[in-house]
């Protein structure tokens, strides 16, 4: 029987060939997002491939690169003063 390591992050589901490529994806996710759910499931191939949920994604034979992407919200008056804007600063996050 054929398997498939599908690393759940939260509600997402990633297949990978081998186990421990979905184990790191697993471990990242945790220590970026720890209070959301990360595991490691085995689906049989065939079962993966026809029943996935939701759309079938290509199953992986590496991790995928790591990349931080940066954000900012900010509000600036006419002149350059910037302005409260009531959400917390937040300028990068893990994808």
């Amino acid at each position: 029987m054929l398997l498939v390591y599908v690393a759940r992050l939260g509600e997402r589901r990633v297949p990978f060939l081998h186990r421990e490529h979905a184990s790191e994806v697993v471990t990242r996710w945790s220590e970026d997002w720890p209070d959301h759910t990360a595991e490691v499931e085995e689906w049989d191939r065939w079962h993966w491939e026809q029943q996935s949920p939701g759309d079938a994604n290509p199953i992986r034979d590496r991790v995928p690169e790591r990349t931080v992407v940066f954000h900012a919200r900010a509000l600036f008056r006419p002149g350059g003063e910037r302005t409260a804007t009531g959400v917390p600063e937040q300028w990068s996050v893990p994808a």
